[in-house]
């Protein structure tokens, strides 16, 4: 006689309802969305959903990234490095009373430490630090995809950003907040990317398990987008084109 778990039964058919409710939001290629044993080892259950930088999803970013560092059981002493990622202008109805809205993801003396924020000692370990705007990252950050999508969204984040300076809101024009980091050392050290990619291409890693974890964003939704969420500059009406440069404080 065949025993069925109704408690997996029951997790797996809500994570597909939530999955099929959100399909015209984030569904570029189900493939890529973690499922079976990759979605086993997800630290959230799949009805927790948080928008782009509220705290809570950056507390879950942050320890996930961290578990999937802690399953390679890798060698912790050999590192001293960290991952940041700062949000800045994050809409203040997401913030929370936050000064700053990020994450990251620290290996130091051996332990690694994870969580909400940006802390200083963490910008001080040589690593991948990443200061950039909410608004240009919200929306193609809740996109599954693998390395070819990876790449795609690569290229459409660099026209945007050609757009941007042709319509003289640049770099250059960036309100930022400028920060001290640590850039002397490997970005991605053996063993650690390749734990937080791992499985990409079958629906794991990181990205797509904080993916997995996104709802839509008002401000950012409606705007026309390419296939993987990247806003599209010379596509967007003139208010759209107002109200973005807001977004991102240029």
């Amino acid at each position: 006689m065949r025993v069925v778990n109704l408690c997996a039964v029951a997790t797996c058919l809500m994570f597909i309802t939530i999955v099929q409710a959100e399909s015209e939001f984030n569904m570029k290629d189900s493939k890529f969305i973690p499922t079976g044993d990759i979605l086993a080892i997800d630290i959230a259950t799949p009805d927790q959903r948080w928008e782009f930088a509220e705290e809570e999803w950056c507390w879950y970013a942050a320890k996930m990234g961290a578990k999937l560092i802690e399953l390679a059981d890798l060698d912790l002493s050999k590192y001293n490095w960290s991952f940041t990622e700062e949000y800045a202008h994050t809409p203040k109805r997401l913030m929370g009373g936050r000064d700053i809205a990020g994450y990251y993801i620290m290996i130091k003396d051996g332990k690694i430490s994870a969580g909400a924020g940006v802390p200083q000692e963490a910008l001080d370990l040589p690593g991948f630090h990443v200061n950039v705007e909410w608004g240009l990252i919200a929306h193609p950050s809740s996109f599954y995809y693998g390395r070819e999508g990876s790449g795609l969204r690569g290229q459409g984040s660099k026209q945007l950003s050609i757009d941007l300076e042709a319509a003289e809101k640049g770099k250059d024009k960036s309100t930022i907040r400028k920060v001290k980091t640590n850039y002397d050392g490997p970005t991605w050290p053996r063993g650690v990317g390749e734990s937080l990619g791992k499985d990409q291409e079958m629906g794991g890693g990181l990205h797509n398990f904080t993916a997995l974890h996104l709802k839509p964003s008002p401000e950012v939704i409606d705007l026309p987008h390419i296939d993987w969420g990247v806003p599209i500059l010379t596509e967007m009406t003139d208010q759209q084109k107002e109200d973005f440069y807001k977004l991102i404080g240029r």
